[in-house]
């Protein structure tokens, strides 16, 4: 595979970097490898730019290239189908707590979603990732466990319910 022309010089050779002063040759969008790098760490090929850090609440990892939000982030979002905006709405701290109204834990959460969302086909060890449709919230432990070993059927949680009030 032939390298583009616009970085090669009509003798075939790479042109040099676009970087004031930089003579090094090009390596990826105009930049030779070591200003590339800075532009994926810090945003700006001098690299004298300060860290962008990750919006999201306590996180202050930095923030690479012109992403929105950090590599774990990121990673975070990727697995349920998130958007960064709503990666960042579910790691904020106001969000951060359990979604049954009768629980307020905020330690050990868990993802919640659909299982039985058509994406759940896809939604397996060696791919890791969800429509985003499906997801619901977070739940602590104790009611993630719940939900799943209910199978979230409505019929029986409502039977449940009932079961306590006449008997508990």
């Amino acid at each position: 595979m032939s390298t583009p022309v616009k970085w090669n010089n009509p003798d075939g050779t790479r042109k040099p970097c676009t970087v004031e002063g930089c003579s090094k040759p090009i390596q990826s969008r105009g930049w030779c490898s070591a200003h590339y790098t800075k532009v994926l760490r810090f945003g700006d090929p001098e690299g004298s730019s300060p860290k962008r850090l990750c919006p999201v609440f306590d996180c202050n990892r930095p923030v690479a290239g012109g992403s929105l939000i950090c590599g774990r982030c990121r990673q975070f979002g990727w697995r349920y189908g998130l958007t960064p905006e709503r990666t960042k709405w579910f790691l904020s701290p106001e969000n951060r707590h359990c979604f049954n109204p009768g629980c307020s834990a905020t330690e050990n959460l868990h993802m919640d979603h659909d299982h039985s969302c058509p994406c759940q086909g896809s939604f397996k060890a060696s791919t890791r990732i969800s429509c985003g449709e499906c997801v619901r919230g977070w739940l602590c432990r104790s009611c993630n466990l719940a939900e799943g070993y209910l199978n979230a059927d409505r019929e029986r949680i409502l039977g449940l319910l009932k079961y306590l009030d006449l008997y508990a």
